[in-house]
């Protein structure tokens, strides 16, 4: 099952209205008749929402099975208890009933467009009250509405609780200096070493995950970029691995996934080191090049970089077009890096040709047979690491 929420068309107004009639009987048999009656919502104003481009559908593989109106700026029923604030109001929202759960996926999505939400409904909704409810949203008061009937009104602030400052705090509380004498060997930190000068707090990849996994969600793409800036290795895969939980949450959002890209790739010199390429940039950059409006000629500006660590974000971005069955970009980097001079260059092409002919293997000879007498030796072994051992020894006594 594959969910998606886009703005609603003028050919969608007959699907939106059978939703809302599923949505009275439900409201009907749950002890709430007179909320919608026999004929709300009135159905200009679905037209109106949508040609202000403020209705929107959720899609299952293709169907439509809920609708909603997400509303910018201050509504006039809550006058009296926004605090003049700027909000986005959540409106008119109905499923077919075919699936459940659809409610926190529609406060996660509105949640991107604004730090307040608000919502209303009637005393005698509680099914819908019980999700408001779950989804931690604080009741303001009662609001009227045009036809002079009472609803309970919400608010939810969208709480950026943790700043960069706590963020490296926490990390420096867990350093480890024997640790830290590993790691600075392991990624080559020494004088003339790719990852000279690169400092570390001696922590394992699990630690630092553990701490994504508390704050995910609660850190702001401002304090993002502030954890970017430290010196500290670990602080950077940190913020990283939240840029990654960020693109998560954004699935159904292009808009938001166009930004978490366009933020990591504003900072990916900072991923300045291979394991901080290999944990980000296919669940970052990868991700965000599925999208069909997604400009793939970022990965050739990559490619084309004086920059080591951005080389490598290109090729290895491409991982998740892989895995969509997408090899073109990947042949065609691997093709420009033939005569590059970085192993670490050599290792994540060939890894990413290896990647090819799981699932390709033809697309992965055939490329073997065009260019394994100018590939690099590193890149032609781990790409035929898969092979057979006695097929793996003739292609590198052909090299």
């Amino acid at each position: 099952m594959v969910l998606s929420i886009r703005k609603a068309e003028e050919s969608d107004t007959e699907i939106i209205g059978s939703i809302f009639a599923v949505a009275r009987q439900f409201m009907a048999r749950t002890g709430n008749p007179t909320q919608w009656g026999n004929s709300s919502p009135d159905m200009n104003l679905v037209a109106g929402d949508i040609r202000r481009k403020e209705s929107y559908v959720i899609e299952s593989d293709g169907k439509i099975v809920a609708t909603f109106a997400m509303v910018k700026g201050r509504d006039p029923h809550y006058s009296a208890i926004d605090n003049g604030e700027h909000y986005l109001t959540l409106h008119r929202v109905a499923t077919d009933g075919s699936i459940k759960g659809l409610m926190p996926l529609i406060f996660q999505w509105a949640d991107m467009h604004s730090p307040i939400l608000r919502i209303d409904t009637h005393a005698a909704n509680a099914p819908m009250l019980n999700r408001i409810e779950e989804a931690g949203f604080v009741f303001d008061g009662i609001v009227t509405m045009d036809d002079g009937s009472p609803r309970r009104a919400f608010h939810r602030r969208k709480q950026f609780d943790f700043p960069a400052s706590d963020i490296i705090n926490r990390l420096k509380s867990m350093q480890d200096s024997d640790q830290r004498k590993v790691l600075m060997r392991f990624f080559k930190t020494g004088t003339g070493e790719y990852g000279e000068g690169d400092e570390f707090l001696g922590l394992k990849v699990p630690q630092t995950r553990a701490l994504v996994k508390e704050i995910r969600g609660e850190v702001s793409d401002d304090e993002i970029e502030r954890v970017l800036e430290s010196r500290y290795h670990e602080v950077r895969l940190c913020g990283f691995l939240l840029m990654v939980e960020e693109m998560k949450r954004a699935k159904l959002h292009p808009e938001r996934r166009r930004e978490i890209a366009e933020l990591y790739l504003r900072h990916g010199r900072r991923a300045n080191n291979w394991d901080l390429v290999d944990l980000s940039a296919p669940y970052i950059v990868g991700e965000y090049l599925l999208d069909v409006e997604a400009d793939r000629s970022v990965l050739y500006r990559l490619a084309a970089s004086d920059n080591l660590w951005e080389q490598r974000i290109a090729i290895v971005s491409t991982m998740m077009l892989i895995r969509h069955g997408q090899m073109d970009d990947t042949l065609r980097i691997a093709a420009l890096y033939l005569t590059h001079g970085h192993d670490l260059i050599h290792k994540a092409t060939g890894w990413m040709l290896r990647e090819v002919g799981k699932r390709d293997r033809a697309a992965l000879v055939a490329f073997l047979e065009a260019h394994y007498a100018e590939m690099p030796r590193t890149a032609l072994r781990y790409a035929i690491e898969r092979f057979p051992a006695d097929e793996r020894s003739s292609w590198m006594r052909r090299r």
